[in-house]
């Protein structure tokens, strides 16, 4: 049971940091068009959303490798 448990967690810090790959690369590409002036400023929410769901998958993933250690 532990073992399956475990497993699902390293699993879902797996998931987390794709997720954050992706991100990265979405921030990146909007960076790159705001600079082309393809993107006005009026979209920046944007960019802080995305920023919140980067902050939040670290979040994530810092608590979920904490609890593998702890084990």
């Amino acid at each position: 049971m532990k073992k399956q448990r475990d497993e699902l967690l390293i699993d879902f810090v797996d998931t987390n940091q794709k997720y954050r790959k992706v991100i990265h690369a979405v921030i990146a590409q909007w960076v790159k068009d705001y600079q082309s002036g393809k993107i006005a400023i009026k979209s920046v929410r944007d960019l802080q959303w995305l920023v919140k769901m980067e902050q939040e998958l670290q979040k994530a993933i810092a608590a979920d490798s904490k609890q593998i250690e702890g084990e």
